[in-house]
């Protein structure tokens, strides 16, 4: 007997989240501290978990979005996590919250090194879990017809890294409650995007490609010309306000384009 779209879903979560939480519990208990090689293994849990269950399903890996898509997506999926990460960057700064430095000896590989062959190692190293999230769990999401499928989704990502924003060095702040709600604002907006981005091109691999140039510019390239201040774990990177808004922006900008868009 077939495994139904729900099924599909329920198992996938489970597998995923047990799997992660129990990981992430290991960092936090032995480990102490979110910097840890065994961050590449996480990130690959949701991707490996969705190829399993796609195989296991008898789906043949169709679910998984594995198609090329046309070239203005992968522009697409490049401009604009950048653009809100520098954004983010600009707006701290002009507030006061953080300020720019510029060392000319790290110019070549902040501006030209990373963000070309650093993203290619965060397609490898992070932007496997979109195989998971985006691929398997969207598609099956969306024919379950779970209301608001990609707002569903990006809660669940969000959730899915909540014990290390809470109890990790992740954030560095002072209010993990606080900070878990930004995350999680940032995060549900950027995946209602990804969602967007997955479904008009078709493919999975924009949404890897998006979520490898946050991650190379939010970790690698912005500090390079970034010194954060005290205030700096509330408005700066993924936990900080300042994203969360800009992400939430970009958010409603795609529903308002597209009607319906949160339905099924």
């Amino acid at each position: 007997m077939p495994y139904t779209h729900r099924q599909q879903v329920g198992i996938f979560l489970a597998v995923t989240l047990s799997l992660s939480w129990l990981l992430e519990l290991y960092i936090l208990k032995v480990v102490g501290s979110f910097q840890t090689p065994l961050l590449f293994v996480l990130m690959w849990i949701p991707g490996l978990v969705g190829i399993g269950c796609s195989y296991v399903c008898g789906n043949g890996f169709r679910d998984l979005g594995l198609d090329l898509p046309l070239p203005k997506y992968w522009a697409i999926a490049y401009v604009v996590p950048a653009a809100v990460v520098l954004l983010t960057l600009i707006v701290c700064t002009l507030i006061g919250i953080g300020s720019f430095v510029f060392e000319p000896g790290k110019f070549l590989r902040l501006a030209i090194f990373l963000p070309l062959l650093g993203v290619v190692m965060a397609l490898v190293t992070h932007s496997s879990s979109e195989l998971g999230w985006r691929g398997y769990l969207q598609f099956h999401v969306r024919q379950a017809k779970i209301p608001a499928p990609y707002l569903m989704v990006g809660l669940v990502w969000s959730a899915w890294l909540w014990p290390l924003v809470a109890f990790s060095d992740y954030t560095s702040s002072k209010v993990p409650l606080l900070s878990l709600l930004t995350f999680t604002l940032t995060m549900t907006g950027f995946s209602i995007f990804l969602g967007w981005l997955r479904d008009r091109s078709r493919s999975v691999f924009t949404a890897m490609l998006a979520y490898a140039v946050h991650t190379t510019w939010l970790r690698e390239i912005v500090p390079g010309f970034y010194k954060p201040g005290d205030l700096n774990p509330y408005f700066g990177g993924e936990a900080g306000f300042v994203m969360a808004i800009l992400y939430i922006l970009v958010a409603a900008y795609v529903v308002r384009r597209e009607e319906g868009f949160l339905q099924v």
